[in-house]
């Protein structure tokens, strides 16, 4: 099964969407045929996360609230240097508001990457992005 608000904050780290195609959605009943599309397309289920909102927020913590002092100054100090704090202050607002964020694994494939940011756009996903190692791209068009 898909893991709806998954925990990442138990291990004390950020989570940090790395070869991660993510996209922001209104509501959650928008994901049924998106879901379809991805496995068809060979995503596994672990490979698949949905974020629904503040629940989704908390869970994700990008405010870092959950965190202890010493490793919130470390991920701070680690996203001052990346692409990712811009995407991950969208991310935490949309969630707020009652969105919903998909995040697709793409274990770094080129193929799963493109094939992700073709399906989240054309099932209706919006502020689609790939973080790559270096990088943030964001779709064509």
């Amino acid at each position: 099964m898909v893991r709806v608000n998954p925990e990442h904050n138990a291990t004390g780290q950020k989570y940090s969407p790395t070869y991660h195609v993510t996209a922001v959605f209104d509501s959650f009943d928008d994901l049924g045929p998106l879901l379809d599309s991805l496995s068809t397309a060979g995503f596994a289920e672990r490979d698949i996360e949905i974020f629904a909102g503040a629940e989704g927020a908390e869970r994700l913590d990008f405010r870092g609230k959950h965190q202890g002092v010493i490793k919130r100054i470390i991920n701070d100090l680690t996203m001052m240097l990346s692409d990712e704090t811009k995407l991950q202050e969208q991310m935490d607002d949309v969630l707020r508001e009652g969105g919903v964020v998909v995040s697709a694994h793409t274990h770094g494939e080129e193929e799963k990457k493109k094939s992700a940011m073709r399906l989240l756009k054309v099932n209706g996903g919006k502020q689609i992005c790939y973080c790559g190692s270096m990088a943030v791209e964001r779709p064509e068009g």
